[in-house]
């Protein structure tokens, strides 16, 4: 079994908690490859401790970690969240992807030569970013991430979604400039979910009570900041470094056409794997990572066989 050690390091001068995860047969004086797992917008570490902890059974260092102002963590700006609210802007995650790698290279334990960072959704979309800035990062896996926030914002919403959606967010702008203060909305209007979405949502809380989905809000300022987010504008300088990304062929959250956009704009070495109408049906049930048998046999396939090409673990 990985041996678990709750760590904490620091990402713009404000604590993060985490947990990192080493295997059991780690000598004294040995190194291994390592892996920075960035979960979705309203993830918590726990999340994706079943990556975590399979990573570790195939030999590498894991570290898992909650964003400053998401669920797992409600303090941004050295202020605690109004409850119920997920602050987390996307730059501000970017800066805790990049210091959870900076963390591990103070780790005795890690190769510095092999790190990887691994993202799903918004994470896939951190992780772009972290790694066009940090050259230490040696491979990139995104899954499902966004490439550009205002083509992801208007894509997954009708016309006259869309348009009310820009609507609160301006009067937002003018509201924050006279008051200081973001109006929040309810976070599916953040995230528009399909309604198979939305059940298999509905039920995460029952493993991860932090991020009870339907009870979380989000400020129009943080709404603002995803519309000027655009990953792929940067994706491109991880290059020569190897970047896979993986998408889905029926997804409303992040449409079908988003992930294969975003590859496009990356340069070789790359590769987009693209899941199958029939297993993505259960992918919201990846979080049960244990138990799911359709789409997390296939998304491991593909992470552990891209590791193992580019960041050997031993």
């Amino acid at each position: 079994m990985p041996v678990e050690e709750r760590i904490s390091f620091y990402s713009e001068g404000e604590e993060v908690v985490g947990t990192l995860f080493l295997p059991d047969d780690l000598g004294a004086g040995g190194t291994r490859a390592a892996v920075v797992l960035a979960p979705g917008y309203i993830g918590v570490k726990e999340m994706v401790y079943g990556q975590a902890k399979d990573l570790c059974q195939e030999g590498y260092v894991a570290l898992a970690f909650d964003y400053r102002g998401g669920p797992g963590e409600s303090r941004y700006r050295g202020k605690s969240n109004p409850s119920g609210v997920v602050t987390l802007f996307p730059d501000a995650a970017v800066w805790d992807v990049r210091s959870a790698v900076r963390y591990l290279l103070t780790r005795k334990e890690v190769n510095p030569e092999r790190i990887g960072l691994l993202g799903s959704s918004a994470g896939g979309s951190y992780v772009v970013v972290a790694a066009a800035a940090e050259p230490k990062v040696a491979c990139v896996i995104s899954e499902g991430g966004i490439g550009d926030g205002y083509r992801w914002a208007r894509t997954a919403r009708t016309p006259w979604q869309f348009r009310n959606y820009i609507r609160k967010i301006e009067e937002d702008k003018a509201r924050r400039v006279q008051t200081g203060t973001s109006q929040a909305i309810p976070n599916n209007e953040f995230m528009v979910f399909n309604p198979e979405e939305a059940d298999a949502w509905a039920n995460i809380p029952k493993y991860f009570p932090q991020m009870a989905q339907h009870q979380l809000r989000t400020p129009l300022e943080v709404c603002e900041r995803w519309l000027e987010f655009k990953p792929e504008a940067v994706v491109a300088q991880i290059s020569p470094r190897p970047i896979l990304f993986l998408g889905e062929e029926t997804s409303d959250l992040v449409p079908p056409e988003e992930v294969p956009l975003f590859y496009e704009k990356a340069k070789e070495p790359k590769r987009l794997v693209m899941a199958p109408a029939s297993i993505v049906p259960s992918r919201y049930h990846k979080f049960r990572w244990s138990e799911e048998a359709r789409y997390i046999p296939w998304l491991w396939n593909h992470m552990r066989e891209w590791f193992a090409r580019f960041i050997p673990a031993r």
